[in-house]
């Protein structure tokens, strides 16, 4: 909490110099928060089209002055079904009933639509952040996955959708 108030304070934690990397494709990492909250509590997620419409746009900026670029897609989709009842981890204190997830109910096929995507789906955790952390432009969700991410890269930048931590200054509010 303190650190939310003072959000300057990260930047002692990248102060320090991170290895040159290529520009070539410059990368664009998105990080689509789905796994354990979109069926239990889906009210904290951003819609799958603020990500297709946000990752349209810089792809128009990007081609428009001949750029090169890759979307790379960093997201959890179920591989089976699964049911969750009440009292387990990712289902809603409130919920008295079974919940039966269907894999066949995920919104990220709507995503295909963007131009040079590349998909890390249930990729490994720890891989993920230092990819979105090394990324030349990071997409955020309400997640501190994605923000963990965002706050250690030091030279990118960072389209920050607003929810309960704070953006860093230089951050690009999603509603700019």
């Amino acid at each position: 909490p303190v650190i939310d108030f003072f959000p300057k304070a990260y930047d002692l934690a990248r102060s320090n110099t991170q290895p040159s990397r290529s520009r070539s494709p410059l990368r664009i990492a998105l990080h689509v928060r789905r796994g354990d909250l979109m069926w239990t509590h889906s009210e904290r997620l951003l819609p799958i089209h603020y990500y297709l419409d946000v990752a349209l746009r810089i792809s128009k900026i990007l081609d428009s002055l001949n750029l090169q670029y890759v979307c790379e897609l960093y997201s959890e989709e179920l591989t089976n079904s699964l049911t969750l009842q009440p009292g387990d981890h990712g289902i809603s204190p409130d919920t008295e009933t079974a919940v039966n997830l269907d894999p066949r109910s995920s919104d990220l096929k709507i995503l295909d639509a963007i131009p040079r995507l590349v998909k890390f789906i249930n990729h490994d955790p720890v891989d993920s952040i230092q990819r979105i952390a090394s990324a030349d432009i990071i997409v955020t969700s309400r997640s501190a996955f994605s923000y963990l991410a965002a706050i250690n890269n030091c030279d990118g930048i960072v389209i920050y959708h607003p929810f309960w931590h704070p953006p860093l200054p230089a951050w690009i509010r999603s509603e700019q």
